[in-house]
């Protein structure tokens, strides 16, 4: 399986989880979103590492770096900001292991409503991105053996087998 293939699935899943948790905040109270912001990044971290540490590189192999990747990387980091306003959930970069001491900034159940659709609202921008840019990109530029290589990387780091 190509890992663009793999990563689209995930996106499915997610798309899935955005409704429920868009439904579910409505009348939630703080530890109930706060709880869901906490699900979602145990989910978004690993996929958003997927992409940093196998997928992108293989493009900047292509293109090098500063290209649509860097600004991929940015939106990991963003979003995962914003989750971690809802609770102190452990990141996955370096690049923000320095944050990961402090304490929840919210407090209320309205802000965190507020994150949360914010959350949704930039991964499903970002999702959009790589379904209508990054994919067709690297299916383009990338043979298929390479797609498949990293395709198998993702179901061994998911515990996937693949037939």
């Amino acid at each position: 399986m190509k890992i663009t293939a793999a990563l689209l699935g995930e996106h499915g899943v997610f798309y899935a989880q955005f409704d429920f948790i868009e439904q579910a905040i409505a009348d939630a109270n703080l530890a109930t979103i706060q709880s869901l912001g906490a699900m979602l990044a145990a989910a978004l971290v690993p996929h958003a590492m997927m992409e940093n540490e196998v997928f992108f590189p293989a493009i900047e192999g292509r293109i090098g770096e500063g290209g649509p990747t860097t600004v991929m990387r940015m939106e990991h980091q963003e979003i995962e900001e914003r989750l971690r306003e809802l609770s102190d959930f452990k990141g996955a970069h370096e690049d923000i292991e320095g944050a990961l001491a402090r304490l929840p900034a919210t407090r209320d159940a309205d802000a965190a409503r507020r994150v949360m659709k914010d959350v949704v609202l930039a991964a499903c921008e970002h999702f959009a991105k790589e379904e209508n840019i990054l994919f067709p990109m690297a299916e383009q530029m990338l043979d298929a053996r390479a797609l498949e290589e990293m395709g198998a990387e993702w179901a061994t780091r998911r515990g996937v087998v693949l037939a």
